[in-house]
């Protein structure tokens, strides 16, 4: 892969490693929200508040993240990001009350949002420019390998030291990374005057990012829910042990790690990017409506195709702000962050949609509506002008 010069090498490596453990730190809960649950005595409905309200957070905060990454640069602004969404997962770890996990778990999901678009932009000022595609999807790659990571491995840690010191053994991976991140990573940009923000309502009402943005929400919500609760349908649906449900859970994310390469060479070689991202969402939801009735071996090969097919979509995606009028590569941190602001707006609702369709009427029809929940936004893309 070509860098913009020989030093650029170890701080691209740096932030993709970075990359993999602010997303270790979004999955390492994902094997313990039905212990959390039983621990604070809650329904399996509020099971989803858990991962609701971290995109919630995340959501909020996108745009604000944006701007901050303008005033500060963008290496100040992941930094913050990883360590605050490291050091509130760990708050996680500490018994309090279902409410008060619920804050952390927001606080937890502001944090990540100011590390996505900054991240993406220091990888942006380190590629070269004819490369673009294949660094988004070597961001996105490294995103698949630490969530994996996190579903495959964490399983087993929470049934050897328990879910809460499995949780601080995550967020501590994160809290170093950030200090490895501030010796090693040169500044991406120069902090930009207050006059900037005059710009920002050239971002917010582009029509064409809001709308694709706003046509991929419902699929955002389907791929977090699916890779958040697989893991305990695998356990409670499937009577599987909590070791084989990671293995085949960790699956969706790891072998998905290929899409990133396959969407960033795809992006670079062609510019068909629209027709990528409506293959990607239909296979998905057919490949998630399909979870409740197939034998376990067809099961086995749907977290990967539903993997690679999501981070597929996420890589073309990432790309297509760099190519619309009205945006300058400057304001990329607050493109990305405004896109990822109109899709997890929209994607929030689905954990506890899933869980509360689950409580009441049972894991088929709650995947049947996870499913549908990919496809119902999807027609607004045709408002969205690009190629």
């Amino acid at each position: 892969m070509q860098v913009q010069n020989k030093r650029g090498f170890i701080p691209l490596l740096s932030i993709l490693s970075s990359r993999g453990a602010y997303a270790l730190n979004w999955y390492t809960i994902a094997p313990a929200i039905i212990l959390i649950g039983e621990f604070y005595s809650v329904s399996r409905s509020q099971d989803g508040l858990i991962q609701s309200l971290f995109i919630l957070g995340l959501a909020s905060f996108q745009i604000p993240s944006g701007i901050l990454a303008a005033r500060i640069g963008a290496k100040k602004t992941s930094i913050i990001g990883i360590a605050v969404l490291s050091l509130f997962n760990l708050f996680t770890a500490i018994p309090t009350s279902f409410s008060l996990l619920l804050i952390f778990r927001f606080v937890s999901g502001i944090g990540s949002a100011m590390f996505f678009s900054s991240g993406a932009a220091i990888v942006r000022t380190l590629i070269h420019q004819k490369k673009v595609g294949l660094g988004m999807g070597m961001y996105n790659a490294s995103f698949n390998i630490g969530g994996g990571l996190a579903i495959l491995l964490w399983p087993i840690i929470i049934l050897k030291f328990g879910w809460q010191d499995a949780l601080i053994i995550g967020s501590t991976i994160g809290l170093v990374m950030s200090v490895e991140n501030l010796l090693v990573i040169p500044k991406a940009g120069n902090p930009i005057p207050f006059a900037y923000l005059a710009h920002v309502k050239k971002i917010i009402y582009n029509r064409n990012l809001f709308f694709l943005g706003a046509s991929t929400g419902g699929f955002y919500g389907t791929w977090f829910t699916a890779s958040s609760f697989l893991v305990p349908y695998l356990e409670i649906g499937r009577n599987l042990s909590p070791t084989a449900s990671g293995i085949i859970s960790s699956l969706f994310m790891l072998v998905g790690a290929l899409g990133g390469i396959i969407g960033g060479t795809l992006t670079d070689r062609s510019g068909r990017r629209r027709r990528y991202i409506v293959m990607s969402m239909f296979l998905v939801a057919i490949l998630v409506a399909l979870i409740p009735f197939v034998p376990m071996y067809v099961l086995v090969f749907i977290p990967m195709l539903t993997g690679i097919s999501a981070i597929i979509l996420f890589s073309v995606m990432y790309v297509v702000p760099t190519d619309l009028d009205g945006v300058d590569p400057m304001q990329l941190p607050l493109s990305l962050g405004y896109l990822n602001s109109i899709q997890m707006g929209i994607a929030f609702p689905s954990s506890y949609l899933f869980t509360y369709v689950f409580h009441y009427y049972g894991f088929p029809y709650a995947w049947e509506v996870i499913a549908l929940y990919d496809l119902i936004f999807m027609p607004l893309l045709l408002f969205s002008k690009f190629k």
